[in-house]
């Protein structure tokens, strides 16, 4: 598997409202987008077509998502960024990113 980075609903949504997600595109980097996220997507912005206009981005994938580890759980996050957080450990991310947070 290619590098990868996990990416969170928020500088999805930021990023669409600047009609510039193809800042999302990172040499030798798959951008993967856990179902979680999606969903976090489609509740805050369900009419702007942010998930359709990710979907278009060659080097995003949509994923499943994970179980939590007990690590993960013990940090009191949302689902979006607990997600995030399985998928970086998972796939050995480098820079998993939670909206303003670096984890």
């Amino acid at each position: 598997m290619s590098d990868v980075a996990a990416c969170d609903a928020s500088p999805i949504v930021a990023l669409h409202r600047i009609g510039r997600l193809d800042l999302l595109v990172l040499p030798a980097r798959d951008i993967v987008v856990p179902q979680a996220v999606v969903v976090e997507l489609e509740a805050r912005v369900p009419s702007d077509g942010a998930v359709a206009a990710l979907d278009a981005v060659a080097s995003v994938r949509f994923v499943a998502d994970l179980p939590f580890s007990r690590e993960v759980l013990a940090r009191g996050l949302g689902r979006g960024d607990s997600q995030v957080l399985s998928l970086a450990a998972e796939h050995r991310a480098r820079e998993p990113r939670l909206g303003r947070l670096r984890a």
